[in-house]
């Protein structure tokens, strides 16, 4: 037993260590209701600047609307935060940063 702690504690490590970088992005989605509380229109309160990631939040907003908020007013306005978070470990900024020299190099070695 008395050597099981320290084990898990130096795994726990490693694997912290491996995991540095955290990048998150939250876009705000604006969703109005109609007199009868149904949706009657959204828009992007704030974006990340990829495409991509503001029409995955439009979307996640709108499925996570009525679950959030089962029974919307009539005539509201609701603004809801979608987060996105990113773990970028070591090895793949490693691969990342060989892979673009990779590149780099191709590129020089056309010309």
């Amino acid at each position: 037993m008395k050597f099981r702690f320290p084990l898990v504690v130096g795994a726990l490590a490693l694997l912290l260590q491996a995991c540095t970088t955290v990048h998150s992005d939250t876009v705000y989605v604006t969703i109005k209701t109609d007199a009868r509380g149904n949706i009657s229109s959204t828009q992007l309160s704030s974006v990340t600047g990829d495409r991509k990631k503001d029409s995955m939040a439009l979307h996640l907003a709108l499925l996570a609307f009525y679950h959030k908020i089962p029974n919307p007013r009539a005539n509201q306005t609701y603004r809801q935060p979608v987060k996105f978070d990113y773990t970028k470990s070591n090895a793949a900024k490693a691969a990342a940063a060989a892979a673009a020299a990779k590149t780099t190099k191709t590129t020089h070695n056309a010309r």
